[in-house]
């Protein structure tokens, strides 16, 4: 999908996600900073504006991923799936360079915005530090963050929801205890909410202990939590506090709390509040839950208690008339959603604020229970279709049906949506390869790629998620092989990039950990570097024989005969490269390990691996022969007439004119010794590889073979076609960014008196 594309459905799923899962304020807080964001009001490079994206989109991609997890977004919806990229890609636009600088400099200051909330005397602010005035916004993203990043309990996070909601001193307390660098476990911001929090129950108590005569079990009570409370204050003047000591204070602190009579708490305060007394006898339960349940999770100021509490209560009653309103309208909504309406305000009548949630959750669980169903049965039915679709040789359309059966699985699960994303790539790299056609291959890295990011650390792209090190190496080798295809069919960008994938999939494809996949990788490593090698690197071809022999280490005949005779041949394949410039040496060991390999490479075991190494001795033999042996020339076509008996062109098109290339060469070097019969079939043979090796399919290739037909030209005295043929065969080399092949057309045509630069 296209950059717009994604920002249209990825940002309004992320708005339709924040309406369904937010409360209003978490709603307004969004379209507040949206709205800045539109209007220009924000500057990403700034250190405080740069943080508080960050919250608000790590927000944003919590509250999507979340919502799906508790089945309340739809799965189905493609727009969840571009929304996490988007947010993502706005995660990733947010430079976090000088995050820790930024709370450097916050840190000598963040004690006086404190000091500012809680009216501290300016005697006792930090000397010279500025006033800041932050955004409700602000606190909105930051508190989103600290959320979703803290392992709260229900009733902890209902607590410091509130705390930051409120007006005087919430929004500071969360917006600097997030910043400040030595809060980054939250652990001394969790200790200020606790004292505030404690000290607005010593506050509740001091009231209520006023109007009512305290018996001694209870006023031993409240003496215990004034030294608890002292104790926090001297807690929570440290920088690091240990949250588990502060939630203990708090425990003991509401033990004693529980101590007051429930009876009695409930007739003092009817005393004292007379507009209570018109709920007595209606909604006694509901005023006992609400004094028992949400009076020690409030903080309210002194002298307030008798003020607050009955405008507070009758937001309770009013939020139980609106559910029931709501039952009684008549409702499109399913029956099971209806029956769940009724179950939870049966529930909050009688203030068993627990039930409801269990209810909830409950009903949440088989909701994720039943998406997952069908999430899995409507992803088989996908890969049924891909199996069709697959005989049918429609393999694009089966890649695709894979990569979405995958897509479905995936937040269920992970290893299943990567066993078919593999699947999916391999059609497309197995036909790639057969046929040449690049697009099968273009489309085979896009699936290794999803596989990766299944596998990959999301914040470290070179590196593995903990328990899926094999699944990711096996996967960088993968992309490997399909980058080392496209980079031998052309330009040397493409065998970099397979360099990068195999260097880093031994990074836990190691020799103790992983004998086999290890030597597996060595042998694709060598053959990117004998790649690179065939374009006029020595250095490379020397790095290649060198990953060969390691490879053999683990490799053996005894264990592995077939492998151990793949990777013969391929060190065969980059010693002959060295003997064909001038190493006898080495042309010696590549006679030597082809001659090894196919003692397991037979014709009736391995017929295309025993062609191929026939196809390479083959060459050996050539170069041999092009030294003046014509005895081994007449060797050289041996073995590639003995190819061809299995490099069949309906069987394997582009080995077959392969093979029809080298047959060329050898009767090219006869033939350029005086027989001019020879010269004719070289012609013959190149043309029959211009069949297969096409410029469209594998455009290096093709431009070797029309070189080497320019050049059999030249010999029979055919100037004219022989020029064409190189100017062609440049043309190409010089698009491809290949070098060594590039110079040498070049100067061929200069020795035969033309200028390369003039068409």
């Amino acid at each position: 999908m296209s950059g717009a594309g994604l920002l249209i459905v990825g940002g309004a799923f992320v708005e339709w996600a924040i309406s369904k899962t937010c409360d209003h304020a978490g709603v307004s807080a969004h379209k507040a900073l949206s709205q800045r964001l539109r209007e220009g009001k924000i500057e990403p490079n700034h250190d405080i504006e740069r943080a508080v994206l960050r919250a608000h989109y790590q927000t944003l991609h919590f509250i999507v991923c979340n919502g799906m997890n508790d089945g309340l977004l739809d799965d189905f919806n493609p727009g969840a799936g571009q929304a996490r990229k988007l947010l993502r890609q706005r995660l990733a636009n947010i430079d976090k360079a000088k995050a820790d600088e930024l709370a450097s400099a916050l840190s000598d200051d963040w004690q006086s915005v404190i000091g500012q909330s809680f009216d501290i005397p300016t005697s006792a602010k930090t000397p010279g530090a500025a006033a800041r005035a932050i955004p409700q916004t602000h606190c909105d993203a930051a508190l989103g963050e600290l959320l979703s990043m803290t392992q709260w309990t229900d009733p902890e996070r209902v607590d410091v929801e509130d705390l930051v909601r409120d007006e005087k001193h919430g929004w500071a307390i969360a917006f600097c205890g997030y910043l400040h660098q030595g809060l980054k476990d939250n652990g001394a911001f969790t200790a200020i909410y606790t004292q505030y929090q404690l000290e607005g129950i010593a506050r509740q108590n001091k009231e209520i202990l006023a109007v009512m005569a305290p018996s001694p079990d209870l006023q031993s009570a409240m003496d215990a939590m004034a030294q608890v409370l002292e104790k926090v204050r001297d807690t929570t003047t440290k920088t690091h506090t240990d949250v588990v000591e502060i939630k203990a204070m708090m425990q003991q602190v509401l033990a004693g709390q529980n101590l007051i009579n429930e009876s009695q708490q409930i007739s003092v305060l009817m005393e004292q509040v007379e507009t209570l007394e018109k709920y007595q006898s209606k909604t006694k339960d509901q005023l006992m839950g609400f004094l028992q349940y949400a009076l020690p999770r409030m903080t309210i100021t002194d002298g307030q208690i008798t003020e607050k509490l009955p405008d507070l209560f009758a937001e309770v009653l009013k939020n139980l008339e609106d559910m029931a309103r709501q039952m009684a309208t008549p409702s499109n909504d399913p029956q099971v959603l209806q029956d769940l309406r009724v179950q939870v305000y049966e529930f909050l009548e009688k203030y068993k604020i627990d039930k409801a949630r269990d209810a909830l959750a409950k009903a949440r669980k088989k909701r994720r229970e039943q998406a997952e169903a069908a999430a899995r049965d409507e992803a088989e039915l996908l890969v049924v279709e891909a199996k069709i679709e697959t005989t049918a040789m429609n393999t694009i359309t089966a890649m695709d049906l894979y990569a979405r059966a995958a897509m479905m699985i995936d937040p269920y699960d992970w290893g299943q949506a990567f066993r078919w994303l593999l699947r999916g790539a391999d059609l497309g790299y197995q036909r790639g390869k057969l046929s040449g056609e690049r697009h099968f291959l273009d489309k085979a890295i896009t699936l290794f790629e999803q596989a990766l990011a299944l596998t990959g650390d999301p914040k470290h792209a070179s590196c593995p998620l903990k328990g899926r090190e094999t699944e990711w190496a096996g996967t960088l080798n993968n992309l490997g092989n399909t980058y080392k295809i496209l980079g031998e069919r052309g330009g040397d960008a493409m065998l970099d990039k397979a360099l990068t994938a195999y260097e880093l999939a031994l990074q836990e494809y190691t020799q103790d950990k992983v004998r086999l996949s290890w030597a597996t990788t060595q042998n694709n490593l060598g053959e990117a570097y004998r790649t690179l090698g065939e374009r006029g690197d020595d250095a490379m071809l020397e790095r290649a024989v060198a990953v060969y022999e390691l490879a053999l280490q683990e490799r053996t005949r005894e264990k592995v005969p077939l492998n151990w005779a793949g990777t013969q041949n391929n060190l065969g394949a980059a010693c002959l490269i060295l003997g064909e410039r001038g190493d006898d040496v080495m042309l010696d060991k590549a006679v030597t390990a082809f001659e090894l390999a196919l003692q397991e490479y037979t014709q009736e075991k391995v017929p295309l691996q025993w062609a191929m190494t026939q196809n390479n001795l083959g060459n050996a033999y050539a170069t041999l022969g092009n030294r003046g042996d014509d005895a081994m020339l007449a060797k050289a076509i041996i073995a590639y007439e003995l190819t061809l008996q299995e490099y069949t062109q309906d069987k394997v098109p582009l080995d077959w004119a392969g093979t029809q290339n080298n047959l060329g060469n050898a009767y090219q070097i006869l033939g350029e010794r005086g027989d001019d019969a020879m010269l004719d079939k070289a012609i013959t043979a190149y043309e029959l590889a211009l069949q297969e090796w096409t410029q469209d399919k594998v455009p290096l290739q093709w431009a070797m073979t029309m070189e080497n037909l320019g050049l059999a030209y030249w010999s029979q005295g055919k100037k004219k076609r022989a020029e064409r043929c190189l100017r062609d065969a440049l043309s190409v080399f010089r698009s491809l960014g290949a070098p060594y092949y590039q110079n040498k057309a070049e100067n061929t045509l200069r020795q035969w008196g033309f200028d390369p630069d003039q068409d």
